[in-house]
């Protein structure tokens, strides 16, 4: 919050992802659902869009008052050793089902 990052959520993202990854390769899984949609996503300004280890580290770096011994990162050498060298795929269900968002505002 010090920082005035805008996608706030950016290093809960990021720990999910990176449990979710160790807890398939731990356990043998190939397969690991994700429930993000960039159709709805996807509309926030291009500046929230983005967010990675690197950067959370950077921010971290300038305005952390903790060390994040324990904090389950998510960097771009994961992505490529789980992706890559595991075999981890990431299955995103919602991109298969219809979405208009006009029409689903309401709910």
């Amino acid at each position: 919050m010090f920082a005035s990052f805008p996608w706030i959520d950016m290093p809960t993202d990021l720990a999910i992802k990176s449990v979710l990854y160790k807890i398939a390769k731990r356990e043998g899984i190939k397969y690991v659902l994700r429930g993000n949609d960039f159709r709805s996503e996807g509309t926030q300004p291009t500046e929230w869009t983005y967010g990675d280890g690197r950067q959370l580290n950077a921010i971290h770096k300038l305005y952390g008052k903790v060390k994040l011994k324990t904090f389950p990162n998510y960097t771009f050498s994961n992505l490529m050793y789980y992706g890559f060298i595991r075999g981890i795929k990431s299955v995103y269900p919602f991109y298969y089902l219809e979405y208009n968002k006009t029409r689903h505002r309401d709910f």
